[in-house]
């Protein structure tokens, strides 16, 4: 019933920066058109960590659960200054 997905958004200088959702399918908050298509307006919750080259790790965490049934989104962002996407992404999110 959850579905993840990553997308691409934009930063203040235009980079493209990734961005993994996890959201239930069914939600009671839900005004998607379809199923299928990402979550419009919802509660999200933004999670974000980059720095020291650390990645951040975006596995199942089960005390996120409550939240994603009553209809939260919940979002990771693979801020640059974390290794996500190797070195180069790593130098250039050090400003």
């Amino acid at each position: 019933n959850l579905i993840q997905t990553r997308v691409l958004v934009a930063s203040q200088d235009g980079t493209k920066v990734p961005l993994s959702l996890i959201y239930s399918k069914s939600s009671p908050n839900s005004s998607s058109s379809s199923s299928d298509s990402l979550p419009t307006k919802r509660p999200t919750i933004l999670i974000g960590y980059g720095s020291y080259g650390q990645n951040q790790s975006t596995s199942y965490n089960p005390f996120l659960q409550p939240l994603l049934r009553r209809g939260f989104s919940i979002a990771y962002a693979h801020t640059r200054g974390g290794a996500d996407l190797g070195q180069y992404w790593y130098h250039f999110g050090r400003g």
